[in-house]
């Protein structure tokens, strides 16, 4: 061997500059500019498009059906005012939701529900599951999935979670 060659390693050399990619993360990250809506500001929304819906379904039915006296008065469940509001709520909120982003009662108190991740209001299909599946899901397990909003991050409730949706307080 001569002195002045250097010897060559098996082991491939490093490189100094090398750069190093950037870490993805899967987790949504929480916007610290987004001010979410409280559980009991939801919950007046609620209430008011409960007192809304239920106002204006009695009447019609009443108009419609007169009076509903003693052949209903067993019907629990099943009468027909709780029917035709059920059938008349669903249509509403998937509407109200997917064009304003917000109902009457949640535009009273300056709350609205949009995508979570584009901040655009719901489409048809994110509507409707969460208002129909998800809200049947949030409330069949002990109202569990309502009540989730009290220690979420979000403040999202089940129905929220299926519908990629979070409820936003709305600068006026």
């Amino acid at each position: 061997m001569n002195m002045n060659q250097t010897p060559v390693s098996s082991e491939p050399s490093v490189m100094q500059s090398q750069t190093i990619p950037p870490q993805v993360t899967t987790q949504p990250q929480i916007s610290q500019g987004v001010n979410y809506a409280s559980f009991f500001r939801r919950l007046v929304a609620l209430l008011l498009d409960s007192l809304l819906l239920s106002f204006t379904v009695n009447t019609l039915v009443i108009v419609f059906l007169g009076s509903l006296g003693s052949p209903w008065k067993d019907a629990g469940l099943f009468h027909p005012v709780y029917i035709v509001t059920a059938l008349v709520a669903w249509p509403y909120q998937v509407f109200m939701l997917n064009k304003y982003g917000a109902t009457l009662g949640k535009m009273a108190l300056g709350i609205r529900v949009q995508n979570e991740s584009t901040g655009a209001n719901l489409t048809l299909v994110e509507a409707v599951l969460r208002e129909v599946v998800g809200k049947f899901l949030s409330g069949i397990a002990l109202l569990i999935g309502y009540f989730w909003v009290i220690w979420d991050p979000k403040k999202q409730g089940w129905h929220d979670k299926l519908g990629k949706s979070v409820v936003i307080k709305v600068s006026k």
